[in-house]
């Protein structure tokens, strides 16, 4: 090998082990496959020393970043974890903002509960909800229950506006 041979390959990086290990990162780099250090070994024929060395250099660089799944590092590009943190992130928000919701709709419909008690009481009828059992059972007296169920968020909106103002 010449010397401008020489040069010309230590100037290119996929001659390198860092080089190698981002070049299997990158194909798949649009889409949300990561590798672990095994998968990129055994593609490259390598041994997984030398992997792990490479992306513990190339996350120094921060070319390459690792997601932690049920306590094993998977690889892939900075901007692929990234990709995945936010979407796990947004994915947690929005479950936070659905749970928050659905407290909101049930204070919004224990606080009718409580209007509707008040309204029927020393009737005989008792009002609850599924989170709250009949606190009392009148004395020889047959218990009148209406119970209406909804598992449909729209739903449960109509019945709670309809309930709140029947007008």
């Amino acid at each position: 090998m010449s010397e401008a041979e020489r040069k010309a390959v230590a100037a290119d990086p996929l001659w390198t082990n860092e080089g190698q290990v981002l070049w299997v990162l990158e194909r798949s780099a649009g889409t949300d496959d990561l590798a672990p250090v095994s998968a990129i070994a055994t593609e490259l024929g390598g041994q997984p020393q030398a992997v792990v060395s490479a992306l513990r250099k190339l996350a120094v660089s921060g070319a390459v970043a690792a997601h932690t799944v049920g306590g094993r590092e998977i690889w892939g590009t900075a901007a692929q974890v990234q990709r995945m943190d936010e979407a796990r992130r947004q994915a947690e928000a929005d479950r936070a903002e659905a749970a928050e919701r659905i407290h909101e709709r049930n204070r919004d419909l224990e606080a009718l509960r409580c209007r509707l008690e008040s309204s029927v009481a020393g009737r005989g009828i008792e009002v609850t909800s599924l989170s709250r059992m009949f606190p009392k059972v009148w004395d020889g007296s047959r218990l009148d229950q209406l119970m209406v169920m909804t598992d449909d968020p729209e739903v449960a909106a109509w019945l709670l506006g309809r309930l709140a103002d029947p007008d």
